[in-house]
């Protein structure tokens, strides 16, 4: 069965001639007739009653009409998705990340990308972690890092995403390099705003260890680039990502503060689409794949 022979009986359905329904494809009349019969012969079945003026469907060509036009919308909506994925192959891949990553995992990840695949355009959006799920399911990025803490589940539908674990990392509190702040009668704790994923977990540490009465919150932010700024000039303790220090404890900047009852691990993960047909992507997932602690 060829699709021009099902264009060719939506035409004549549509017209109600064979004479006008051969004009507007383009094609004789016996051609068009030609086809009609092919389509009938493979359909193993008469479609349209010849012996009366007009035209006029069978029962069997009423059924398949429907089928006709589910057919060709398919195969039209298919071409278009194929072509748009075909260019997408050499297009840029858009990352959505969370703002701590995007200063300290993301580039050394980027340019491992670069090395072995040959990744050269991107497109990076710092989000939060509900903006950048929102991100990947509304189809605005390809793929999403962020972090997550088995006591904070991501909600995203299971039956088309599939993430990475790409590394874990810890979590943990840190202090200017020689301050003895925590010998405060109360310890000032730089936090993160309410709502943010960093934030979730260290009041999930906090209430863990049960101490709130030893700190006192006096500084509020998103960023952990901006806790810590704050935590090297010596306003107070903060928790941040082990990798978002490293350069700072290596210049003997911050001290990390060793008490593993307020420290946790968080994974890094990468999240995509189950099913993509852009190369480039399915490249970078199998990469990570090899490397990866976990996927699912």
């Amino acid at each position: 069965m060829q699709v021009r022979w099902i264009e060719d009986f939506l035409a004549l359905v549509e017209s109600g001639s064979f004479s006008k329904a051969a004009k507007s494809r383009n094609i004789s009349q016996p051609a068009l007739s030609r086809h009609i019969q092919s389509l009938e012969e493979w359909l193993t079945t008469t479609l349209i009653h010849r012996n009366e003026q007009g035209v006029r469907l069978t029962n069997a060509g009423k059924i398949f009409l429907k089928f006709a036009k589910d057919m060709t919308e398919s195969i039209y909506t298919m071409r278009s998705i194929l072509s748009r994925e075909n260019q997408s192959n050499d297009a840029t891949i858009r990352f959505s990340v969370s703002h701590s990553l995007s200063m300290s995992y993301f580039p050394i990840f980027l340019n491992e990308l670069k090395e072995k695949l040959g990744v050269s355009k991107t497109h990076v959006k710092a989000v939060n972690s509900n903006e950048g799920i929102n991100d990947l399911t509304d189809d605005i990025s390809d793929l999403l890092l962020i972090y997550h803490h088995p006591l904070l589940p991501i909600h995203i539908n299971k039956s088309n995403y599939k993430y990475i674990v790409l590394k874990e990392e810890l979590f943990a509190p840190f202090k200017k390099q020689g301050s003895d702040i925590l010998q405060n009668e109360k310890i000032p704790l730089l936090s993160y705003s309410n709502g943010t994923y960093l934030g979730l977990i260290q009041e999930a540490i906090l209430l863990k260890i049960n101490r709130h009465d030893i700190f006192e919150k006096t500084f509020d932010t998103e960023m952990s680039q901006s806790i810590k700024a704050m935590i090297k000039e010596g306003h107070g303790i903060g928790w941040l990502p082990v990798s978002c220090a490293e350069d700072e404890i290596e210049q003997n900047k911050l001290e990390l503060i060793t008490n593993k009852d307020w420290s946790t691990k968080v994974e890094i993960r990468m999240y995509g689409k189950k099913e993509t047909l852009n190369d480039l992507i399915q490249e970078i997932w199998m990469l990570c794949e090899t490397q990866s602690i976990h996927s699912a």
